[in-house]
């Protein structure tokens, strides 16, 4: 389903890495067609604001995930104080992964995500979070969030299933239309994160404790999960360039 007419532009001045200029962004396509996004689905909004499920996103666009019309790039755009799922009391639009996968010793690969995204507006309150790594249990299974709050990209990690979050800062001092590229790498039970924006970047390496999440099913997220719960007029976007992941 096709809404440019909807359609908010949030283009801005950038250059393009060698990869993005061998598959320019087509301002004209859907989402998925300008991305390989068939290993996920997507959860928006439907016109009363409230948690719509879209399984098949290959042609999909609406007002709160569609391309830009000028850039082509992804653009998630969530409205603060929008609707939510029964275990948050905060609303998004995300893509996350279709099949779920395990923390083992061993992989025969690294489970990665790479995404390629500016951040174009923030809520009123409480930041956002771009880029995920879930599981399927409730209760804390939050393996990884990448927080942006004022400028500053904050790992919010849990070493036991279940734990508090602990916080740490990757990059700070960043203005709203950076671009910035984050890769997220589980191999055994390690955990790599690494930030980039122009010339600042940072790498942490956090380490789970496997018995506690091996029997887990954990997937990718990305896209913006506002930390904003007021219907305040405010709202929270950002525009993705790339995504990758790989198992």
């Amino acid at each position: 389903m096709t809404r440019k007419k909807w359609a908010l532009g949030v283009s801005g001045c950038f250059f393009w890495s060698s990869i993005l200029l061998a598959h320019a962004l087509d301002p004209g396509a859907a989402p998925g067609k300008n991305f390989d996004l068939s290993s996920y689905r997507l959860q928006t909004f439907d016109r009363k604001l409230q948690v719509l499920q879209v399984q098949s996103i290959d042609s999909y666009q609406d007002p709160f995930f569609f391309t830009d019309p000028v850039t082509g790039e992804m653009i998630f755009r969530v409205p603060s104080g929008a609707g939510h799922t029964a275990h948050s009391k905060y609303p998004r639009v995300e893509l996350r992964q279709i099949s779920s996968w395990f923390m083992t010793m061993n992989p025969s690969k690294p489970h990665v995500q790479t995404v390629k995204l500016r951040v174009v507006n923030e809520p009123a309150r409480g930041g956002l979070i771009f880029a995920q790594i879930h599981g399927e249990e409730t209760g804390g299974s939050e393996a990884l969030k990448l927080r942006w709050r004022q400028g500053t990209i904050e790992v919010g990690f849990k070493e036991h299933y279940g734990d508090e979050e602990s916080r740490t800062v990757m990059l700070k001092g960043l203005s709203l239309g950076d671009t910035i590229t984050c890769r997220i790498t589980v191999l055994n039970a390690d955990l790599t994160v690494e930030v980039e924006s122009g010339t600042a970047s940072s790498k942490k390496t956090l380490h789970y404790d496997l018995p506690s999440w091996r029997d887990i099913p954990l997937y990718f997220k990305v896209g913006v999960y506002s930390q904003d719960d007021q219907a305040d007029s405010s709202y929270s976007s950002a525009a993705v360039l790339e995504l990758t992941n790989s198992h």
